[in-house]
């Protein structure tokens, strides 16, 4: 069917808009103003790109053409990197019903953005489902229950006082439904910022993080069982009488040198700004201190460790490296990579992989191996001007070969 010229002429033709929005789709839609952004507060970036959408009018658009879009949506999913396996509970909804949903929702952005085109005028408008038409669609496509969709829905609603990245909850709760801007949900990896997403709320992180580590110090026990003549166990617990102080994630110990290592994985989600990356800096920190802890109180025999293997000699008997392993950061700080828990990453490690285990501790921390100030680069300040400020940044200057 072709839509009537002047469809979305918003106000003066608000009510045959949504007819024929309706009829085209199969669905329940309105047309949201977007005064509703200044009002709420949202950040500049949306409210931004809010004005400058305005609905223009399709050649043609019916159920086959929604079908074609939720298609679409699913091929852009499915290629897409998936961490944790499809039962993984996340707290009302396990992560394949997301996945189901999301695939609508995906669906609904890819209609929308079928049906806007950039303008500057100030009567722009967007569709919005109401959320009873987009919980029956969610249910009527993926086959959920109320429970599992409204769930869905109250974690992907964007909230700033929660979360202040719309990104990872592209959601946008208006007076009306919801305002699904289609420039967040398709540049979406929808499998990662779930997951972010979940681990902002402290009711749910512990779902993410303890899956997210289990396979991560997994991963890394496989590595170590690598090595010729070692030994490895994952979770040993430390104790003092009946409390536990905590664990340590991967024990691996060549028996024939007496040589081992005692890792603390830290497996976050990829850091993809400055912030991220920040955060997990911190979290190095928190490790590193956490494990440097753990270490006096096992060396000084103040604490047990629990489900030691009897073919194991003492642990005093053992040259120990300690290390704290990030996957996807390598960490830079001084203060980090002085830390006598030494920091590496899960890349580096399997870059460095050798034979014998002394050998790959020996190569992760050979410094041959990284740039050198003075011969590879050249530190260098830089001076720019702001206002009436003059802001100095470290930066580098890379030597020709």
């Amino acid at each position: 069917m072709r839509a009537p010229d002047g469809l979305f002429a918003f106000r003066q033709q608000k009510i045959s808009g949504n007819e024929a929005l309706n009829r085209a789709t199969g669905r329940s839609w309105s047309v949201a103003p977007p005064t509703i952004w200044s009002e709420s507060g949202y950040n500049d970036a949306l409210q931004a790109w809010v004005s400058s959408q305005r609905v223009g009018v399709p050649a043609s658009m019916s159920n086959r053409e929604f079908q074609a879009a939720r298609g679409i949506a699913r091929l852009i999913r499915a290629s897409q990197p998936r961490e944790f396996s499809p039962g993984t509970e996340l707290g009302g909804f396990t992560l394949e019903q997301a996945h189901n949903m999301w695939d609508t929702i995906h669906s609904f952005s890819l209609v929308a953005a079928l049906l806007t085109a950039a303008s500057l005028t100030p009567d722009s408008a967007l569709m919005s489902p109401t959320r009873r038409s987009l919980v029956e669609s969610l249910r009527a496509d993926t086959g959920n229950d109320v429970a599992a969709v409204d769930a869905f829905l109250d974690t992907l609603t964007f909230d700033p006082a929660k979360h202040p990245d719309p990104a990872i909850a592209p959601l946008i709760a208006d007076p009306v439904g919801f305002l699904i801007p289609p420039i967040l949900v398709s540049a979406s990896n929808f499998e990662r910022n779930l997951l972010r997403l979940v681990s902002i709320d402290p009711s749910r992180q512990g779902v993410v993080g303890d899956e997210r580590g289990r396979r991560g110090a997994t991963l890394v026990a496989n590595l170590m069982r690598t090595h010729v003549d070692v030994e490895v166990r994952e979770g040993i617990e430390v104790a003092r009488g009946g409390s536990v102080l905590g664990d340590l994630d991967v024990v691996a110990l060549d028996l024939r040198r007496n040589e081992g290592v005692i890792i603390e994985v830290k497996w976050p989600a990829p850091p993809d700004h400055i912030i991220e990356i920040l955060r997990i800096e911190d979290s190095v920190t928190d490790a590193q201190e956490r494990a440097a802890q753990l270490r006096v109180v096992v060396e000084s025999g103040d604490a047990t460790v629990r489900g030691w293997p009897g073919n194991w000699p003492d642990y005093g008997d053992v040259q120990w490296t300690w290390l704290v392993l990030v996957k996807d950061h390598l960490p830079y700080s001084v203060e980090a990579r002085v830390h006598p828990v030494r920091p590496t990453s899960w890349e580096l490690l399997w870059a460095r992989n050798q034979h014998r285990l002394a050998d790959t501790v020996t190569r992760l921390f050979d410094s041959k191996l990284l740039p050198q100030p003075g011969k590879d680069f050249d530190r260098k300040w830089y001076y720019l001007g702001a206002g009436p400020y003059k802001v100095e940044i470290e930066g580098f200057t890379l030597r020709s070969p």
